[in-house]
């Protein structure tokens, strides 16, 4: 009798607690205040790379704070494009990588 009525009582939760979700309701938008467009300089020298620790070396470079947006990429790929920098053909679909100062 207890085992049932428990079952009844989580049924009638469950069922009460679910509520209609409006699948056209706006994404919400935090804002972190990092600029999506801000860059980082990495200084070149030696770095640890691998599990054995092979010592390796880089020049310096850029890097974006946040993470490239398809909407960045796709205006990268249209100017690109425009400017002659990047052909489209049948026979290569290479493109170089973008630079601070493509995006």
């Amino acid at each position: 009798m207890k085992y049932t009525l428990l079952i009844a009582a989580l049924l009638i939760s469950l069922l009460t607690s679910c509520g209609s979700v409006d699948l056209n309701a706006d994404i919400p938008v935090f804002d972190t205040g990092v600029n999506p467009d801000s860059w980082a300089s990495i200084p070149a020298g030696e770095f640890y790379k691998g599990q054995f620790n092979d010592v390796a070396s880089t020049a310096a470079y850029e890097i974006m704070v946040t993470d490239v947006t398809v909407s960045q990429y796709a205006e990268f790929l249209n100017s690109a494009l425009n400017d002659g920098s990047v052909k489209i053909n049948e026979s290569s679909k290479a493109m170089p990588a973008p630079t601070k100062s493509s995006l």
